[in-house]
């Protein structure tokens, strides 16, 4: 049975034709709920905006948000280096994907790479166009993780696909760009780069994890033993005694370098910014639905896996997410590429 909260916010994005990753709403209904109507890979790099905006609700990189501008775009051969920084990352087939469905194993043809050239430019509000070899991508790569040997280490230059870099006109909708360029032959993702929360330094002031609290709507075991073994039986939502207690908890772990609290209005502020441009789906969500949460940013070094593990045994947590992993998956996904499921792990 679906959450109240999941109901309006499924039937928002219903009416506005867009893709939700429904495991993305984690902090709003029951964990692990089954995803449905969305790639897990589009969904990866939807899920960077729960890093900003408090609640995990997630449109899908594939929405489709407004109309681009005229199209002034420039073809790739005016400008052979491609940009560092991108709005769209167009990945072509490598015939190794792990879903086949687009791809259907196969890598894209020169013919298919030939017409992405003279296709791409001509998709309304696209500026700019730009082709990235291999070699290239690597060497992007290698210079976004020059701090973590870790990562680089875990991806070699064969794995990194070939892609279309775009910016778009001031004022267009990338996603309403990616839409478009996912549909073209030879194309196994399209990626919107400027979700936020995206790349090393959206990375670098990261929380490590987010650990989101009971509140009267939230649906999941964690919440019903929580309400079950409270004294007060005034339903759900963690009470402020528990809730001070969990801080002071969280506090004094030695792992914890810094906790930060977000009440509910400051996670339906972060809420409604995100989703500014999509009217239906801020309408739909409630200050009421968004989960208060504890920010907690670790030490060097530290295994942030073991210290989620230890928050979500704790009274009145409702789910616990390694918000920094999150964000990392999906910078590796939508700026590179690359899928890793072992990041973090």
């Amino acid at each position: 049975m679906n959450s109240p909260v999941e109901d309006r916010l499924r039937e928002a994005l219903g009416e506005v034709g867009a893709t939700v990753e429904v495991g993305a709403l984690r902090p709003l209904m029951v964990p692990d709920r089954r995803r449905f109507g969305v790639n897990m890979r589009l969904g990866l790099v939807g899920a960077a905006a729960v890093v900003v905006a408090g609640a995990a609700t997630v449109v899908g990189v594939m929405g489709v948000t407004g109309s681009g501008a005229d199209d002034g775009a420039t073809m790739a051969a005016s400008q052979p280096q491609a940009p560092a920084q991108a709005d769209l990352s167009v990945f072509l087939c490598t015939g190794r994907e792990p879903d086949n469905k687009v791809c259907q194993g196969r890598a894209a043809t020169e013919e298919q790479k030939a017409a992405l050239a003279e296709s791409l430019p001509r998709i309304p509000g696209v500026a700019s166009v730009h082709f990235e070899d291999r070699r290239a991508a690597h060497e992007r790569f290698r210079a976004a993780f020059a701090d973590s040997p870790d990562v680089l280490g875990d991806v070699k230059e064969d794995e990194l696909p070939e892609s279309y870099r775009i910016t778009v006109d001031r004022g267009s909708d990338p996603k309403a760009v990616a839409v478009v360029a996912q549909k073209m032959p030879g194309v196994a993702l399209a990626a919107n780069v400027t979700m936020v929360g995206l790349g090393p330094a959206g990375l670098k002031n990261r929380e490590d994890i987010a650990a989101f609290l009971c509140n009267a709507s939230s649906v999941g075991p964690a919440c019903d033993r929580y309400a079950a073994r409270k004294t007060s039986k005034r339903g759900k939502a963690v009470t402020v005694d528990d809730r001070k207690s969990l801080e002071k908890q969280i506090r004094a772990m030695p792992e914890v370098r810094k906790v930060d609290f977000q009440s509910r209005a400051e996670a339906y502020a972060n809420f409604k910014k995100l989703y500014s441009g999509n009217k239906a789906l801020v309408s739909a969500a409630k200050v009421a639905d968004m989960p208060e949460s504890f920010r907690i940013f670790l030490g060097p070094g530290v295994d942030s896996a073991k210290v989620a593990s230890e928050l979500r045994a704790r009274p009145g947590v409702s789910q616990v997410i390694e918000m920094r992993c999150v964000a990392l998956k999906a910078t590796l996904l939508a700026d590179h590429g690359v899928e890793r499921t072992n990041v973090c792990s």
